[in-house]
């Protein structure tokens, strides 16, 4: 599916992701964008800028 996908010149964007194994795979596949419980569990909408400011400080 990635590779009919960057044939068609479509964005990439794989959901679910929940280990450090399927990251590496996805990115190692091309994957453009990729999100699930590996980075964060799903948050309130009104916890995203302070979510946002602690991440910003662990860079």
């Amino acid at each position: 599916m990635i590779q009919l996908a960057q044939a068609m010149q479509f964005s990439i964007v794989a959901e679910g992701v929940e280990t450090q194994e399927q990251l590496n795979y996805l990115a190692e596949k091309g994957c453009d964008y990729i999100q699930g419980f590996y980075f964060s569990p799903a948050i309130q909408a009104a916890d995203i800028p302070g979510y946002l400011i602690q991440k910003a400080r662990e860079i």
